[in-house]
């Protein structure tokens, strides 16, 4: 922890008071498309219902003043009442997920082994609810089961996996696996140079970023969003791997 400490604040004091510029960047996307979704107000009540009966008071308001529903109405603003409610809670799933191991305060940002243990459960129990069987190699714990995990945050993702498994064919399911698997790799990565004090290349930052970031999770849950079921010699193109790249590199910045 010491060098951890040591690095970051070195960093810290060269970067301090060092003036940053940001041009304006609405010339840029003007022409771009964008809109909101008619159902961002009606979906407030319900995902701050979600968040209270997951998290406490303190937490809870912190969390309410995000507006997941304003972020999942401008994410998606094609999608019906019943898929944006289910697409809210993927971001409040995703975000809060990655708190516990991210967050300076997270009860698993200094614990590895712990953190492994989280990872694990997490992405056996996705697996599960999807109907699914992880097909990649994944360095399970001996402790690890595939029983109810007892966290909170984790059990809550059975209503995403319930509402995918009625819409989603088996093709479209294993994509979100495999992005939400990266997602978890990344996680794994990024805590593991984090608790050894390394400062990242350019390079090794961005090959994480692009998993952490779980913009692969939301791209795979589109189709979701307008109940569509593209083919996958589509989906599995390159050229449509390059669009999800291009899309994760402009959010993840």
């Amino acid at each position: 922890m010491g060098t951890q400490t040591n690095i970051h604040s070195r960093l810290m004091k060269c970067l301090k008071a060092q003036p940053i510029y940001i041009p304006n960047l609405l010339p840029i996307f003007s022409s771009w498309p964008g809109a909101i979704n008619p159902h961002w107000k009606a979906l407030i009540p319900v995902i701050n219902a979600r968040i209270d009966s997951l998290f406490p008071p303190v937490k809870a308001t912190k969390l309410k003043r995000c507006d997941f529903a304003h972020l999942a109405a401008t994410s998606w603003p094609l999608a019906g009442f019943n898929e944006l409610y289910i697409l809210s809670f993927l971001t409040l799933w995703l975000s809060t997920w990655d708190d516990q191991i991210d967050e300076t305060k997270g009860y698993l940002s200094n614990d590895f082994e712990a953190a492994e243990l989280y990872r694990c459960e997490t992405i056996q129990f996705v697996a599960q609810c999807l109907d699914l069987e992880l097909t990649e190699h994944w360095p399970l714990s001996d402790n690890c089961t595939a029983s109810l995990p007892e966290d909170r945050i984790v059990q809550s993702f059975d209503v995403i996996g319930e509402a995918l498994c009625k819409a989603y064919t088996y093709e479209q399911r294993q994509t979100f696996l495999q992005e939400m698997s990266l997602f978890m790799e990344m996680s794994q990565m990024e805590q593991k140079a984090k608790l050894k004090g390394q400062a990242p290349s350019s390079e090794e930052y961005w090959e994480v970023r692009m998993g952490t970031s779980a913009v692969g999770v939301i791209c795979a849950v589109n189709e979701y969003s307008v109940r569509s079921v593209l083919p996958r010699d589509i989906i599995e193109d390159h050229d449509m791997k390059i669009i999800w790249d291009e899309v994760n590199v402009i959010i993840s910045m």
